[in-house]
């Protein structure tokens, strides 16, 4: 699956975005839990924050493993050929999209979590004789040993951590672990052995901490997230397709992912409905549309303003990857309705582009109205652009009617249930900051070499992205603009690094910033780096473009840039709802919030057996009024 793709440079001046009366990353959840829309409003979570790092850790363990359940099977991302490198570990698509991952992933991500909170080293280490992966983290000037996907966490009798050396041969460690531990052997007796007998290899972790719950909705668009599968929809990947044994287990009941065979399935879905009104106000339409060129809204529809070209671009973006109705697994050919277009026009051509305007692809459209399934287009990603084309005369090249209906996949494990009795939830909107932004994710995947170098203005020494070390040697300068009308808040950086020989870092790492032009770098103080960093880059003020120098040594091997922008003019506040939906017997049961000012609301449930079914975010537009 491949990450939405926000185009910079010169391509970024070309986008005209309108004055927005949406919602930005609106979300609901239950009082007293974290944020979860990034790690660093998860990591920031009052209750936590005085924490020693036992207990930090502790809460980390049982927090993740609520969220993210063992499979043999980790998804997979992305154009990444090599297998260790294309695994979804990223802590945050794991709890929103996937809520599944094998003991290897879950313990990168345990491990990304724990860098984060900036309390210590971490590193994986893994054993010869046993099916678990534990980490190793920093604390106190000493290493200790947790288990993440086991939910071990070996304290001593003071309350510190155990050191590696002494948990094999200390018994009362073990009896200290409770009932909560899941380890993959018979019993305790025989993980303590197994561990014995093996050889353990130490490494750095390999999980990125740089996915955002970020998305706006616009007017007339609705994003519903469903408790529970709505068909077989899922994605593989071509490298998974070929993993027979992956596509046996998909294959046996329930199909799809899971946990164990016969297990209850690992996979929720999401839906967003967007239906701007096309006739008459022009606000869903100006709210909601990337960039109009020579057209306007009319009684009739969206027309030219004068004889000759125009075009409308719209977008779907969504911070869950977009998923079709499965057919056969083995062959993802058959798979359909991930997104599908309902248009009514005349005089119209239409076109999608993948990486947000470097390169347009032709939809054929024999008749009006169209009906149009981009399912074998877009099925992975986490978003496109639609360009809509007028040519001819106003009023007669004209559209009246669009729909954009996309699939996505979410993790049931994330979803808020209904309990009986009162249930409290908060409101939240914006991002980490409290600022209404858009995350421009800029695909630089260094597998890829367009995608690396569109961003790049200065290449480095050497690129080889075959390379499974080094593939980035040598100083590179790269820059980064915010849409027009939009400027860039602040920034996420990240990268993956080739280390020493016989170490777990990189020689050294050099990462400089300059604004204006690519001259003039001032460093960024990002730290002790490990074989991961992710850093948050925060300007004086905000900016149009950002230029970046990156030096790493040996090499850079993956390269993560994720801009947070916002509109120069002042925003239009819109009212919103929020729809809880649920079942009792098989009575349906509703309960609905007009979003003002309030900060958290409650829902009353008086049924025992209640059954949750879905929450629906919803923006009213022209034709829902």
């Amino acid at each position: 699956m491949q990450r939405l793709t926000w185009l910079t440079a010169s391509l970024c001046l070309m986008m005209t975005l309108p004055v927005t009366a949406g919602v930005f990353s609106p979300r609901v959840q239950r009082e007293g839990e974290p944020d979860s829309w990034s790690v660093r409003t998860l990591l920031s979570h009052p209750v936590w924050r005085d924490l020693n790092d036992a207990a930090l850790a502790r809460v980390l363990v049982d927090v993740l493993a609520t969220h993210v359940a063992v499979t043999p099977f980790s998804p997979r991302e992305g154009t990444e050929k090599l297998p260790a490198w294309a695994v979804v570990n990223d802590p945050l698509k794991l709890w929103h999209a996937y809520g599944l991952a094998d003991r290897a992933a879950i313990a990168d991500a345990f491990a990304a979590l724990w860098q984060a909170t900036g309390r210590g080293a971490v590193r994986v280490v893994e054993l010869s004789g046993s099916p678990c992966v534990l980490v190793e983290i920093e604390s106190g000037g000493q290493w200790g040993v947790i288990d993440p996907a086991s939910r071990a966490v070996f304290l001593k009798a003071d309350g510190s951590f155990a050191a590696w050396d002494e948990i094999p041969s200390t018994p009362a460690l073990w009896e200290k672990l409770g009932e909560a531990v899941t380890f993959p052997h018979d019993d305790i007796a025989a993980t303590r052995t197994a561990w014995a007998m093996s050889k353990i290899t130490r490494r750095g972790h390999r999980a990125p901490a740089a996915h955002t719950a970020s998305f706006l909705l616009r007017r007339g668009e609705k994003f519903t997230r469903f408790a529970t599968p709505q068909g077989e929809r899922w994605q593989l990947t071509d490298a998974e397709l070929k993993d027979k044994k992956l596509v046996a287990f998909w294959n046996e009941a329930p199909r799809g992912p899971k946990t164990r065979a016969g297990g209850p399935a690992g996979y929720a879905h999401g839906r967003f409905d967007y239906e701007p009104s096309l006739k008459g106000d022009d606000a869903d339409v100006r709210d909601g549309a990337d960039l109009l060129h020579n057209v306007a809204v009319t009684a009739d529809g969206l027309t030219l303003t004068k004889a000759g070209e125009g075009s409308a671009i719209f977008r779907v973006a969504s911070p869950f990857p977009i998923v079709g109705e499965a057919g056969k697994i083995e062959d993802g050919k058959d798979d359909k309705d991930a997104s599908v277009i309902e248009i009514d026009a005349t005089g119209a051509t239409l076109s999608y582009s993948r990486d947000f305007g470097a390169t347009w692809i032709s939809i054929e459209t024999k008749t009006w109205p169209a009906k149009v399934d981009l399912t074998q287009q877009v099925a992975g990603t986490y978003g496109y652009q639609l360009r809509i084309e007028l040519k001819g005369k106003p009023n007669e090249a004209i559209v009246r009617s669009l729909k954009m209906t996309t699939w996505v996949q979410c993790s049931p494990l994330s979803f808020s249930t209904l309990k009986p009795g009162e249930n409290t939830f908060r409101i939240r909107t914006g991002d980490e900051r409290g600022l209404p932004t858009q995350a421009m994710v800029i695909d630089a995947s260094t597998a890829d070499e367009n995608g690396f170098l569109r961003p790049v203005i200065r290449p480095p020494k050497e690129y080889r992205p075959g390379d499974a070390n080094q593939r980035v040697i040598g100083p590179f300068t790269l820059r980064v603009g915010a849409p027009v009308g939009s400027q860039i808040a602040w920034m996420q950086l990240g990268g993956r690094f080739a280390t020493k020989p016989d170490s777990l870092q990189p020689e050294s790492v050099g990462w400089g910033a300059a604004t204006g032009s690519p001259q003039g770098f001032q460093p960024l103080d990002i730290g002790r780096i490990s074989g991961e960093m992710d850093w948050a880059y925060v300007p004086d003020a905000p900016i149009p473009a950002a230029f970046f120098r990156v030096d790493a040594k040996p090499a850079l091997n993956q390269l993560r840039m994720t801009a947070h922008c916002f509109r120069s003019d002042q925003m239009v506040s819109n009212p919103w709802r929020i729809t809880h939906r649920w079942t009792a017997g098989t009575e349906p049961r509703e309960h609905a919030v007009e979003v003002d000012q309030q900060e958290t609301y409650t829902v009353t449930v008086n049924d025992a057996s209640a059954d949750s079914q879905s929450l629906e975010l919803a923006v009213p537009g022209s034709l829902s009024k």
